[in-house]
């Protein structure tokens, strides 16, 4: 009888335990899983806020200076913004190479630039050291863009670059003669300005001016009145002397034709 009593005990703990491992054990992989997966997601998403500012390039002499009056910056905190580096370069004349994540570009006068996006990594000249970018689409072009800071933009383009708050641009100035400026004796007020080009829906196609057209048309017309008779207050109203001029082109020329009544 005793042996019987100790065996049932044995038989019940090792049926208590055998029921709570198992629930225990699969509970805790998949809430750990899940938390370990919510904090990698988080941390992957990052929001980029951009604004539109100017940036202003200014050579040695006067009319040497290259404006982009609509240049999207992405602001890092309060006090920092990184600059468009496809957007600039397009301004410059300059058409980076791509191979796989590095860029690799030269502007005049400056030497040779390697900008590894994988490793984040930017080599001017062959001294490679970590950058600061991100990578985004830009609320202008509509295309990719890759935004570095103003010092490594300066660095890259052989040019001191600096914010400036009453224009609230960035005004950069080089030493070298970009081709850019290999027109002489234009005014700095003439030089063109830059600006993004972006691919808008078209509801009509381009207008083209057409070989036979009638452009302008003016009427004129003489108004009188007289009284019917003078025992009768009550007036005539008459129009006379119409006249018709009509303008418009005509076999690649101008033509204007006037009409009178005889």
């Amino acid at each position: 009888m005793l042996w019987l009593i100790i065996l049932v005990i044995m038989l019940s703990r090792s049926v208590v335990q055998g029921a709570e491992l198992p629930t225990t054990q699969t509970k805790r992989p998949g809430t750990e899983i899940a938390l370990s997966n919510s904090q990698d997601t988080a941390s992957a998403v990052r929001k980029v806020e951009s604004e539109v500012v100017s940036f202003r390039l200014q050579g040695k002499k006067p009319y040497q200076s290259l404006n982009i009056d609509d240049m999207d910056v992405v602001l890092v905190d309060s006090n920092r913004r990184l600059l468009p580096l496809f957007r600039i370069l397009n301004a410059l004349q300059v058409k980076p190479t791509i191979s796989g994540s590095v860029i690799t570009f030269q502007v005049e006068g400056s030497p040779k630039t390697d900008l590894n996006i994988s490793t984040k990594e930017m080599s001017v000249g062959g001294h490679p050291k970590p950058i600061e970018l991100i990578e985004s689409v830009s609320i202008i072009t509509k295309e990719r863009d890759v935004y570095l800071p103003p010092e490594a933009i300066g660095e890259v383009i052989a040019a001191v670059i600096k914010w400036d708050d009453t224009l609230y641009a960035y005004v950069g100035r080089t030493n070298n003669d970009l081709s850019i400026w290999d027109f002489a004796g234009t005014s700095s007020s003439k030089t063109q300005t830059n600006f993004a080009s972006v691919n808008l829906p078209e509801l009509f196609p381009p207008a083209l001016p057409s070989n036979t057209s009638l452009d302008f048309m003016q009427m004129r017309l003489r108004s009188n009145t007289a009284l019917a008779d003078p025992s009768n207050p009550t007036r005539r109203w008459g129009l006379d002397n119409p006249e018709l001029t009509l303008w418009g082109g005509l076999a690649k020329g101008q033509y204007r034709l006037g009409l009178l009544s005889p």
